[in-house]
């Protein structure tokens, strides 16, 4: 173990503790001087790069006229990229969405036979898809509050899709 006293490719100077082999340490600092950046400009580079994600979100979502979120600001921003992507779901990736609500809910036989009564009346084709997409939006637009969009992010639109069945099998 041992300190060293760098200069970051960003020009600050800190101090870091390094431990393994002499190579590694040496191939270590070298990087940093070379690529680093000190703790200050590293954050501040990742506040900037989710500062462009979030009003990309925004701008991506400008066109489905969404209700601002409600949360601390960093939810909030965290929440708008999240919901930008819920929003612009593609359509493949829709009907695999759909898919998997589908097979989610449907153990109750009585719920199965009114989602597949509302999915039978639909349209065929694009009109079709078209509704359910405009569904899928009603229900975004339904959640305006940040922690639940963070406590759905792991999946696009499964928390959209399977709320909208759920309300169908009632």
């Amino acid at each position: 173990m041992a300190k060293y006293t760098i200069t970051y490719s960003c020009g600050h100077t800190g101090e870091i503790q390094l431990f393994g082999k002499m190579d590694e340490r040496d191939r270590k600092i070298a990087w940093l001087e070379r690529e680093g950046l000190c703790p200050e400009c590293y954050k501040a580079r990742k506040e900037q790069e989710h500062a462009e994600a979030t009003e990309k979100a925004k701008q991506e979502t400008a066109d489905l006229d969404l209700p601002e979120l409600t949360g601390s600001e960093r939810q909030i921003a965290w929440a708008e990229t999240i919901r930008a992507k819920a929003a612009k779901i593609d359509i493949p990736d829709f009907h695999a969405e759909l898919a998997n609500a589908y097979h989610a809910l449907t153990t109750d036989a009585e719920a199965k036979a009114k989602i597949d009564a509302r999915l039978a009346a639909l349209p065929s084709g694009e009109e079709g898809v078209r509704i359910l997409m405009g569904w899928h939006t009603d229900q975004v637009r339904k959640h305006t509050d940040a922690h639940w969009w963070i406590e759905k992010r792991g999946c696009t639109g499964c928390g959209i899709t399977k709320e909208m069945m759920a309300e169908w099998a009632k």
